[in-house]
């Protein structure tokens, strides 16, 4: 039952960040720039292009790993 109830909470937690983040975004008294900062790793989370290679060694495979 522990680890149910931590992931409700861990999924609680991610969803009060995202809906954060949201308002954050669609608020006209946040920067432009801070907003890009929210939208880029965002987009590359989301995005099909993996921007660093598996064939570097560790980094890419760091990268596929923390994104996932």
């Amino acid at each position: 039952m522990k680890l149910i109830e931590k992931t409700k909470n861990d999924i609680k937690k991610v969803l009060t960040e995202f809906i954060a983040l949201w308002f954050a975004l669609r608020d006209r008294r946040v920067p432009w720039y801070t907003k890009v900062v929210i939208l880029i790793p965002l987009g590359y989370i989301i995005s099909p292009i993996d921007l660093i290679p598996d064939a570097i060694i560790f980094v890419g495979q760091l990268d596929d790993l923390l994104v996932k």
